[in-house]
């Protein structure tokens, strides 16, 4: 319907199908009055709106493995935490960012568009600091209107592709995405990634490496091509949800079931050996000595199931589970 790719809501669609009964056109016909359900086909911000549950694990899957990315790389303990998740246009988010930040757009292959990653200058200056043996408090300047120097790309490089390989990981579940670099910047109105009027996910995360140095890393997302993944996936997970639960009521059922059947139990006391002849002249009243056993099977419906001691319960015969055997 448009590049949005909007749908109609449950409710507007019911509306639609009753436009279509014969008994609701006849009243029509003869004045009267019409059920009505507004459809904006104008306000697109109607819409404009994620899965956040989905979002959310993937934002904290991705700070976990940021994490465990930059302090492996920098030799220090970083702490990274996803703060926020906003949907706006591009526009409103590119009149935010603060300067200096690096800028880097990322395929999103096989989804379309691409992706916008923003690096903040602590960071970049920092992990610059410390891959120069330096205790990561940089006192470097740096003028928006200059390109980075050769040792600064390479660390926005560094960091790239740790979130590259970070982004790769949390989006799994949902899409195989590339997320391979294509244009790295320091001026925003260099970066030709979205429409100034096109709405975009953005995901912010808190950086702070070692005790001095916090910054800033944000990703800004093609809002129409991430939603039906995210909606995809979370239809997934209900309908996965609905068959666990299902499977469970009908596991349970079947449990009960089972508890009702009648089983045999049967516990051999001990053994003796005889001949037939032996066998043959016993009469009522003779004794049979039987062997100790020690510990006595306990089989239920002729399997093995437990081990037992054999006594009296006042006056009559017992026996005393000592252990159950493992399948």
């Amino acid at each position: 319907m448009t590049e949005e790719n909007v749908q109609l809501t449950d409710k507007e669609l019911e509306a639609l199908k009753d436009a279509q009964n014969e008994n609701h056109l006849t009243s029509l016909v003869n004045g009267g009055s019409a059920n009505v359900v507004r459809h904006d086909l104008v306000n697109r911000n109607n819409y404009l709106d994620v899965d956040e549950q989905v979002f959310g694990n993937i934002s904290r899957k991705l700070a976990d493995n940021l994490e465990k990315g930059f302090s492996g790389v920098l030799n220090t303990p970083s702490k990274i935490k996803a703060s926020e998740i906003r949907v706006l246009d591009y526009a409103t988010f590119i009149r935010s960012i603060d300067v200096p930040s690096s800028l880097t757009t990322l395929s999103l292959m096989p989804m379309e568009g691409q992706a916008l990653l923003l690096i903040s200058s602590p960071i970049i200056f920092s992990s610059l600091d410390r891959f120069f043996g330096g205790v990561g408090v940089s006192t470097i300047g740096f003028s928006p209107n200059r390109s980075f120097a050769n040792a600064e790309s390479a660390i926005v490089d560094i960091i790239t592709k740790l979130v590259s390989g970070a982004l790769k990981e949390a989006w799994s579940p949902l899409v195989e995405a590339k997320f391979e670099k294509r244009q790295s910047e320091n001026d925003p109105t260099k970066i030709q990634c979205f429409k100034n009027e096109e709405a975009i996910v953005v995901t912010q995360f808190e950086v702070n490496i070692g005790e001095e140095i916090r910054g800033e890393i944000t990703i800004a997302y093609p809002h129409s091509p991430v939603r039906a993944q995210t909606q995809k996936y979370a239809k997934k997970l209900e309908e996965s949800a609905l068959i666990s639960s299902e499977n469970l009521a009908w596991s349970q059922d079947l449990k009960e079931a089972c508890l009702g059947l009648e089983v045999e139990l049967k516990v051999e006391l001990g053994k003796i050996r005889s001949s037939v002849g032996g066998i043959s002249a016993l009469k009522l009243g003779d004794e049979l000595k039987l062997s100790k056993l020690g510990m006595l099977d306990v089989t239920v419906s002729g399997v093995p199931v437990f081990k037992a001691i054999s006594g009296r319960a006042g006056e009559r015969l017992a026996i005393s589970i000592a252990s159950v055997n493992k399948a």
